[in-house]
């Protein structure tokens, strides 16, 4: 099936690649990055840093959230109570 010839080259091509060291053979790309591996390590930790910055503001936020909403039922509670004794209290008081 693969004589060399360029229809046989085609046909490698008609597919694509399922693993990256297929697509290596094929592009003949080096096996090794030219970067060392510490420069991606090292931005792999800068991005998990980061990554976890965003989690903390994230809770942050949703604790501030949850004090909001806390604080509007106290003042949907006190608005329901001055109602309340707005109309219970105020026509029994004398002219």
């Amino acid at each position: 099936m693969r004589d060399g010839t360029s229809s046989s080259l085609w046909k490698q091509w008609e597919k694509p690649p399922t693993h990256v060291a297929e697509y290596r053979r094929r592009r003949r790309l080096p096996s090794r990055c030219s970067r060392p591996r510490f420069f991606y390590l090292f931005l792999d930790h800068i991005v998990l840093v980061f990554d976890r910055v965003i989690l903390v503001f994230d809770h942050v936020v949703l604790v501030f959230d949850h004090v909001v909403l806390v604080f509007d039922r106290v003042v949907l509670v006190v608005l329901v109570a001055v109602a309340v004794v707005d109309l219970l209290y105020i026509p029994t008081l004398p002219r």
